[in-house]
């Protein structure tokens, strides 16, 4: 007799909670979504904690699965008793305290078995007014402070799950304060979240009243993407009509993970302005979602296979890199390749990019690209999972580009190149959970000369200490003697910015170097001046001032964020060239003429324009349904070397608003396989 294998059900619930697991951070938590004061974490962390420990209550699941979900919905829960304030939580530990973030987070800590602080009662009936619970109730807090239906039913889910009241008392209130639904809440775009919490509660309270109606005039139309399925499946398991199943079996990918696609809307504070968007582009939320809904089903199918989508590289990109490629002269095979390689985790589909959460390249984008006067591309990416917790993603990253070292004959080259990466993010460096950037890959791909496969590796300056001694780490490891002539310059620097980051360039002549590049509050001649004074190098502060007429003025300048790197090499320690970065302002003139502007200055600088004018070309066809004030060109570099001046733009490849057509692995089309 042949064995059964587990249920459709019953392995999706294991690869999810598995795949939650790996995207736990060290601490216990999740983040997910992003806002202007960063990912969130509290809430998320509570949210995703209570589908685990709902996970590790269910008798339907095998005992390593229950267990598994155990141990990660504990270390949750012991992350958010570490971060309470005064018995409260918010959106994260540095967002004031909220009913929403509070409830969920006493709803774990329940599960649990942990003590709920008897300030968090305290606190959750200060935002009680009469049967419904608002999120906020400070003044000033606009459309935050008007009730929400799936606050008040996650209040009193928390407060039945701990006993705190009788139950047909919160039964009662829970009639009191909600009709026949679905639901609508002001921090969603459509009634399918609110309502499933909203129906879970009225679950747990015995179902109080009638079964609501999810159909008819009430219903949103039909669900787009997983979140809304696993939300909209989950409000109809809980009156026993788990429609949908099998669409949101079949949305899980084969890593376990639900694609991020639920949005979370954020109410202005004037109701005449549109609510702000953000999306959980880790993904974390919109596979608690799943669980929550998979959990709830009354019964689960025991036969059918259900597929998962397997994994696949993100089409879209692969036309706009064949355009590139064309219009600086390099062969789109080898471009494909390089950047194939490098991305093969980056661009997996589900693609979720444009994503500010998880990358500061290019607002959000995963690629960069840069021209300077002479045919060639050079580019900047994302590399590894960005999905995965920093130091994940940085192993990942790692992979990526041993990967490609390997692919473009670089292997010995690259393994010494390494010990700087090592020196730069050591395994227990305690980087924030919400790091959108700690490792890129990059290449410079030029007719006729050997390609250079460059890595760039934060410092993370602003939030982890030490910094300096990091710097020094690495310049140690590349092999720059103590006495060499960049330290001087780098005493220079300190005085008036921080490193942001070191990156390494490897070629295929064997030949290495290092950049070194220090973030600073604006232009300033007197330092760069001093810079080249203690470098050797010419002394031509003119060569290196940000100026471009009518788009940026040095006295601007002054006043924006501005960077200045040294490019050093290793065996001597000597500064080869120094560089001024300014970033490109926003096009209040219009894109067009932006570029335009940009484009007649660059003669005057000694440049040929038509590198640049063909890249503008070639990305032209990612840009028609933007704003025409969206910006395409990102910043633009001057340097001056021994010999040498040179200008370098760099140009924004635009965001895709279409979706790749859904292609299977084994025969979708590319510009080159993968390497294995």
């Amino acid at each position: 007799m042949a064995l059964r294998g587990p249920a459709p059900v019953e392995s999706a619930l294991g690869a999810a909670v598995d795949r939650l697991a790996l995207l736990a951070h060290p601490c216990g938590t999740w983040t997910d979504f992003w806002l202007a004061p960063g990912a969130s974490s509290s809430w998320v962390t509570a949210y995703t904690g209570v589908a685990l420990a709902r996970a590790a209550d269910d008798e339907r699941l095998p005992d390593g699965v229950r267990e598994q979900a155990r141990r990660t919905a504990e270390a949750a829960a012991d992350a958010l008793l570490t971060t309470a304030r005064d018995g409260s939580w918010g959106w994260s530990a540095s967002v004031r305290p909220d009913a929403d973030s509070t409830a969920w987070a006493a709803r774990l800590l329940t599960a649990t078995g942990r003590q709920v602080p008897v300030r968090t009662w305290v606190f959750l009936e200060r935002h009680r007014t009469g049967p419904h619970v608002r999120t906020y109730v400070a003044r000033g807090a606009g459309a935050w402070r008007e009730p929400a239906p799936e606050v008040t039913a996650a209040t009193l889910l928390a407060l039945v799950e701990a006993g705190r009241a009788p139950l047909d008392e919160l039964a009662r209130r829970w009639t009191a304060a909600f009709g026949p639904g679905p639901w609508r809440s002001p921090w969603w775009p459509t009634r399918a979240q609110p309502t499933a919490v909203v129906l879970s509660a009225w679950a747990a309270l015995g179902r109080p009243g009638p079964a609501p109606d999810l159909g008819g005039s009430h219903g949103d139309p039909q669900p787009r993407g997983p979140g809304e399925r696993a939300a909209a499946l989950w409000g109809a398991a809980c009156v026993g009509d788990p429609r949908g199943l099998h669409a949101l079996l079949t949305d899980q990918q084969r890593d376990g993970q639900w694609p991020g696609s639920t949005v979370l809307l954020v109410p202005a504070a004037n109701a005449a302005q549109p609510a702000a968007r953000t999306i959980d582009a880790r993904g974390v939320f919109t596979t608690a979602t799943a669980l929550h809904a998979l959990l709830a089903c009354p019964e689960w199918p025991a036969t059918s296979v259900v597929p998962r989508r397997a994994p696949r590289r993100d089409l879209r990109w692969d036309p706009l890199l064949r355009a590139v490629a064309r219009s600086q002269g390099v062969e789109p095979a080898k471009v494909g390749a390089v950047v194939t390689s490098l991305t093969a985790e980056s661009l997996a589909a589900p693609s979720p990019w444009p994503a500010e959460q998880l990358s500061t390249l290019a607002g959000g984008l995963p690629l960069e690209l840069s021209v300077t006067g002479t045919a060639g591309l050079r580019l900047a990416c994302d590399v590894g999972d960005p999905r995965l917790p920093p130091h994940r993603r940085l192993a990942s990253g790692r992979a990526a580009l041993d990967r490609t070292a390997a692919l473009l004959g670089l292997t010995d080259e690259w393994d010494r190149a390494c010990r700087v990466l090592d020196a730069l993010a050591p395994a227990r460096l305690p980087v924030p959970d919400g790091c959108r950037f700690w490792l890129w890959g990059g290449a410079a791909l030029t007719p006729g000369a050997p390609a250079v496969l460059k890595a760039y590796a934060a410092l993370h300056a602003p939030d982890v200490s030490g910094w300096a001694v990091r710097e020094a780490a690495a310049l140690r490891a590349a092999g720059v003697p103590d006495s060499a002539p960049v330290h001087r310059a780098l005493a220079a620097l300190r005085t008036a910015g921080w490193c942001h980051q070191i990156g390494l360039g490897v070629r295929q002549d064997g030949r290495w170097g290092l950049k070194v590049y220090y973030e600073l509050p604006g232009w300033q001649p007197a330092l760069v001046e001093q810079l080249l004074r203690v470098t050797g190098l010419p002394a031509d502060v003119g060569a290196l001032t940000p100026e471009v007429p009518g788009v940026l003025s040095a006295s601007m300048a002054r006043h924006r964020r501005s960077g200045i790197s040294l490019r050093v090499d290793p065996g001597t320690g000597a500064v080869r060239e120094v560089t001024v970065t300014a970033a490109v302002p926003p096009p209040l003139v219009g894109r067009d003429e932006l570029d335009r502007r940009v484009l007649a200055w660059l003669p005057s600088v000694g440049v040929d324009p038509g590198p640049l004018a063909a890249l503008l070309t070639a990305v032209a066809p990612t840009w028609p349904h933007s704003a025409p004030t969206a910006r395409r060109l990102s910043l633009f570099t001057r340097s001056l070397s021994a010999d040498a001046r040179s200008t370098t733009v760099y140009v924004r490849p635009g965001a895709r608003t279409w979706a790749a057509p859904p292609v299977p692995a084994a025969t979708q089309p590319g510009l080159v396989a993968a390497p294995a």
